[in-house]
C-alpha cells in the first residue's frame, strides 16, 4: 500500500509512482527558469527510493563518473531525516557559487523540521532558494502552508484501500493490478520564477 517495497502479481497493489510526481516536479521548476535543481532523498536501496534517484540523473542530464554534486541521499528512510540532514543540503545563502538555486525533497512528513532548517540557514523559501516537496498533497503538517508539493492525495488513497479491499471481501473477481494514485500539485509560493541573468 503507497509502499517502497511491496510489490506483488496475484495481489492488488495501491502506489504512487514517485518517479512521475519527480519528473512533474522537475519540470515545474524548470519552467520557472531553474536549471541548478538538486534532490534531496533517501540512500536506501528499495525499488521506489533507487528509481527515483536514477530518474533525477535523468533529468538532469548527468552522465559523469563522480557522484551527482546536488543529489543528496541521506542515509535514512523516508519520514526520519533530520533537520541536520536538511541543513546540510541547503546552500549556505552567503556562497555566490550556490551549486543550486531549487531543492526538490522526497522523504519529509515534517514541513516544520524544514522551516527550521531554513530558518538556520537564513534562507526564505520562494526567494532566496526555491522549495519544492514530493508527497500527499492533503497532509497540511507536510507542506505546512508554506511549500509547494507535488504528490497524491492521502485521502484518496485510503478511500481506494478501502474500496478494493471491500470488493475483495464481497468475492470481487476482477484481475489483481496495480492502482497508480494521481499525481496533483499543491502551490504555496515557495517557487519563484528565476531571473535568467542568474543562471549565468
Amino acid at each position: 500500500i503507497d509502499g517502497v517495497s511491496v510489490t506483488g502479481i496475484d495481489a492488488d497493489v495501491i502506489g504512487t509512482n514517485w518517479c512521475e510526481a519527480l519528473s512533474v516536479g522537475y519540470r515545474m521548476l524548470r519552467d520557472q527558469g531553474h536549471e541548478k535543481i538538486g534532490f534531496l532523498t533517501s540512500n536506501h536501496d528499495a525499488r521506489q527510493i533507487a528509481m527515483a534517484r536514477r530518474e533525477f540523473l535523468l533529468l538532469s542530464g548527468w552522465e559523469g563518473p563522480m557522484p551527482h554534486p546536488r543529489l543528496h541521499a541521506v542515509s535514512r528512510l523516508p519520514g526520519s531525516y533530520t533537520r541536520q540532514d536538511l541543513e546540510a543540503a541547503l546552500p549556505d545563502p552567503d556562497d555566490r557559487q550556490e551549486s543550486m538555486t531549487a531543492l526538490i525533497v522526497w522523504g519529509l512528513v515534517d514541513g516544520y523540521l524544514m522551516d527550521s532548517a531554513l530558518r538556520n540557514k537564513g534562507l526564505r523559501p520562494g526567494r532566496d532558494l526555491s522549495l519544492l516537496l514530493l508527497g500527499s498533497v492533503d497532509v497540511p503538517s507536510e507542506h505546512v502552508s508554506q511549500f509547494d508539493i507535488v504528490g497524491n492525495s492521502d485521502a484518496e488513497k485510503l478511500d481506494l484501500f478501502e474500496s478494493i479491499v471491500t470488493s475483495r471481501i464481497a468475492g470481487s473477481s476482477s484481475p489483481q493490478h496495480t492502482h497508480y494514485l494521481p499525481i496533483y500539485t499543491h502551490v504555496n509560493g515557495s517557487i519563484r520564477l528565476l531571473d535568467a541573468t542568474i543562471e549565468k
